[in-house]
């Protein structure tokens, strides 16, 4: 689920942010059918998410003796992505002014990178 986090939040970006006035990207979100696309992915990623926290969840339950490991290493793997995602394409953002597809895939990266990162940790 990893990847699926990932590029949720990508696209979500792409999505909620205001383009570059360079990008393509404008035209195609204002009109209501990418207000639609903008909820669509917004769900994914929030069904993504609680199927990773509830499959820790669930295991912890079924595993008693394992206790709750699973569940924190999912919950700190999404929290990790989350923030990554965010920070690295606000800072992008900041940097060129805008929204576009470069700075989705360079938020993408790090979050990718935080995700394998905290599952190396943990």
């Amino acid at each position: 689920l990893i990847p699926v986090l990932a590029r949720t939040m990508s696209a979500r970006a792409v999505i909620v942010h205001q383009p570059l006035s360079t990008s393509q990207y404008q035209k195609i979100f204002a009109s209501s059918k990418g207000r639609r696309f903008k909820w669509a992915v917004s769900l994914i990623w929030l069904l993504a998410a609680l199927l990773l926290i509830g499959g820790g969840l669930l295991e912890a339950e079924l595993n008693p003796e394992g206790g709750p490991g699973l569940f924190y290493t999912f919950a700190a793997l999404t929290a990790a992505e989350f923030c990554a995602s965010i920070l690295s394409g606000a800072y992008a953002r900041r940097q060129l002014g805008g929204m576009n597809g470069d700075i989705a895939g360079f938020a993408l990266v790090w979050s990718e990178l935080a995700a394998v990162i905290s599952l190396a940790v943990i």
